[in-house]
């Protein structure tokens, strides 16, 4: 079975800055497609699904990634194009599925990532740990060179992208466990719509509208601070219902501590 392919020249390393750069222009271009998603009008209740429109982002062995516009959190500063990201496991969308994944937060999803990873470590598969790793740093700095692609639309739409891996990636991915595929697509959904609320915020200097394009808001921050929390999950036991009970109250409290460059590199088992 082919392993995750990952190389430290995602990192670091020479014409990395080039790679951080096409990686931002990916970003924004998905910022792009999501801010033009039409928004249900009319809305009462932000929570409800039937009062949101539903846009599927991609379909992937099955599995649907869909975001719903406008998402709960519309009228705080800066995240007008909040959506909810939803993946469903038929045919249908959000509003009619009767089987689709959890709305995780994503200190829970960090937890189903370090069940996942503790099942693996009793069968000493030191590789599929590190892989279930790569393929998050693979999301975490997305490049059309890993799992994203960009499909070309007309002159007045903006470009599809979406979160589509390869036929030996999904092997691979299947192979490790049969809820990983699902976990990564969440993941991919939580990503898009954090960028989509803080990637892009314009602030004022001078006078002058300025696009911030700082390499932490959005995705890496939420993406690096969950593998920070998967790391220091695994090896607990979450069937210990205090340690769970802890989790729940201390994880929402937790800012923003991107895994550090270091540790991803240790994680994903990269050269040094």
């Amino acid at each position: 079975m082919v392993r995750i392919q990952y190389s430290k020249k995602w990192l670091s390393g020479h014409r990395s800055g080039l790679r951080k750069k096409k990686s931002r222009e990916l970003r924004k271009g998905m910022n792009t497609q999501s801010e033009k998603w039409q928004k249900y009008q009319g809305v009462t209740n932000l929570e409800e699904d039937k009062q949101k429109k539903w846009e599927q982002s991609c379909e992937v062995e099955g599995l649907q990634l869909w975001f719903g516009k406008p998402g709960k959190d519309i009228n705080k500063k800066g995240k007008e194009h909040d959506m909810r990201p939803y993946v469903t496991k038929d045919k249908f969308d959000p509003i009619l599925s009767k089987n689709k994944s959890e709305l995780y937060t994503f200190p829970k999803l960090a937890l189903e990532f370090a069940q996942l990873i503790n099942r693996l470590q009793g069968k000493k598969n030191k590789k599929k740990i590190e892989d279930v790793y790569r393929l998050l740093a693979r999301i975490w700095r997305p490049h059309t060179e890993l799992d994203h692609k960009k499909v070309k639309s007309g002159s007045t739409t903006p470009d599809s992208i979406k979160w589509d891996p390869e036929k030996d990636v999904l092997e691979r991915i299947n192979n490790i466990d049969s809820k990983l595929l699902e976990l990564l697509m969440i993941t991919e959904g939580i990503a898009r719509n954090e960028d989509v609320c803080y990637f892009r915020r314009t602030k004022t200097k001078d006078g002058k509208k300025q696009i911030d394009e700082a390499l932490g808001p959005g995705r890496q921050n939420n993406v690096g601070t969950m593998i920070q929390l998967i790391d220091n999950a695994v090896g607990l036991d979450l069937k210990n219902k205090k340690i769970l009970k802890l989790w729940d109250f201390l994880t929402p409290r937790v800012a923003a501590v991107g895994c550090p460059q270091k540790r991803i590199i240790d994680l994903c088992n990269l050269p040094k």
